[in-house]
């Protein structure tokens, strides 16, 4: 009996190869154009929202004070008329691992205030303090009282001993590999959990709440069934309706200042959507007049840089003010694309479409940061100081690689710009102080 001698055919995947990649990519594209289009909306009403609050007549062109291509030209005619009238809002962008860049900045900031006025307490010195995703962990130690202490803060230097020390317990190495990513993309499964962060921050932030917070603050997050929220110390939490108008959820609305944080800190494809552990009742002694507790993701799917939304929130309390904004990046590179990872000859094409798709997060991120900076920067009657980082040419785009050479190379990048922004952020010290004499005494 003869064996038969034709072979066996295998058919083959579609999705095999270079069309898995291709399929991939697509469908990142889809969601992430999705986002952007609804980001687009969202900015369009915060924009609305702002002018309902802002008084055409009240500025004048002589009053004007922006930062342009690096020079910061301060308010002139009235600048120190009345300190009553004038208010200072603390912006922080998102951008994992590279939050050490804003963190540097603040300590810097911290330390000329100690040493010209006594106090490095920086909520003190602000009216609201924005932040988006690590930015929010920022903001959050930064208006959070420190332990039982009533009117001290959570210190810059632990904050940024959280991303020097702690990154690896935030980001584990053991879920860096190529199959781990590769199958937890496939799965819709994200690349690490919920529990490493939360540690971390519940260490620093304990059990207080947003209502318990030294000054007002702002930090966006994307639940993942009402779209776009954003939390606030003095006037609770605010949503959109469906037909695009912003509501407030409740003016009375608290929540865990750990719980806020980790909302706005989930990034997709890193973390799965947090779910926050308050409800509709006690905490501690505390009752919960009204907050639902949110399944969210990242802030950046919202709002990554959150100076807008800094503004309309001290439009509320302060509707005659003038605003001084002190918008802090993660850090900015030039590779003559943003979109620079799709080049096949990219190191992150070339690895693996997870790597590519690691990569191009950012750029979406820092699009949308790049977007509000440019409209604040020509809005005549904010005095909008923007301080970031050229990134050296090279290094490692991954928001989340704590590892000691990444760190360093980070810092290399701020000290190599310090002498463009150090001179800025001496500026902003000296302005705080003259507005704020009563802080340091």
């Amino acid at each position: 009996m003869k064996r038969s001698s034709k072979r066996l055919m295998v058919k083959k995947s579609p999705f095999s190869g270079k069309r898995l990649i291709l399929a991939l990519c697509a469908c990142f594209f889809v969601v992430f154009s999705i986002f952007s289009v609804n980001i687009y909306s969202y900015m369009q009403q915060i924009y609305i929202e702002y002018n309902n609050y802002k008084e055409k007549d009240y500025y004048t062109s002589q009053n004007i004070g922006i930062m342009q291509k690096g020079k910061v030209s301060f308010i002139s005619d009235r600048d120190m008329a009345s300190a009553s009238d004038d208010h200072f809002i603390l912006s922080i962008d998102g951008g994992g691992i590279f939050g050490i860049i804003p963190i540097m900045a603040l300590q810097d900031l911290a330390q000329c205030l100690q040493s010209s006025h006594g106090s490095r307490d920086l909520y003190k010195y602000f009216d609201v303090i924005a932040g988006n995703s690590t930015g929010a962990i920022i903001a959050a130690g930064l208006v959070t009282p420190k332990g039982g202490q009533k009117t001290e803060s959570v210190d810059i230097n632990e904050i940024y001993d959280l991303y020097a020390r702690h990154g690896a317990e935030i980001f584990p190495e053991k879920y860096k590999g190529f199959i781990d990513r590769a199958l937890s993309l496939l799965l819709r499964k994200a690349l690490y959990d919920n529990t490493g962060r939360k540690k971390i921050l519940h260490e620093k932030l304990q059990d207080h709440t947003s209502n318990e917070a030294l000054t007002d603050f702002v930090i966006p997050f994307y639940d993942t069934t009402t779209g776009p929220i954003y939390f606030t110390r003095n006037h609770g939490s605010h949503s959109y309706e469906p037909d695009g108008a912003l509501s407030q959820d409740a003016e009375n609305a608290i929540a865990k200042m750990v719980d806020i944080a980790m909302y706005s800190s989930s990034a997709p494809i890193y973390f799965n959507p947090y779910k926050g552990d308050t409800s509709e009742e006690k905490i501690g002694n505390k009752k919960i007049e009204k907050f639902y507790p949110y399944t969210a993701y990242d802030g950046a799917l919202y709002q990554n840089n959150p100076a807008l939304l800094g503004i309309v929130e001290g439009r509320r309390d302060f509707p005659h003010g003038r605003f001084h904004i002190v918008s802090l990046g993660t850090g900015i590179s030039y590779r003559g694309s943003m979109l620079g990872p799709l080049d096949p000859a990219h190191p992150a094409s070339q690895k693996s479409n997870i790597n590519l798709i690691s990569a191009l997060l950012p750029s979406f991120m820092e699009g949308n940061a790049l977007g509000v900076d440019e409209f604040l920067r020509s809005e005549p009657n904010i005095d909008y100081i923007r301080i970031d980082v050229p990134l050296n040419s090279g290094m490692d785009l991954s928001m989340d690689n704590p590892s000691q050479k990444h760190i360093d190379d980070i810092r290399a990048s701020v000290i190599a710009a310090s002498s463009m922004n150090r001179p800025i952020i001496q500026k902003v010290c000296r302005k705080l102080i003259s507005y704020r004499p009563s802080v340091g005494q």
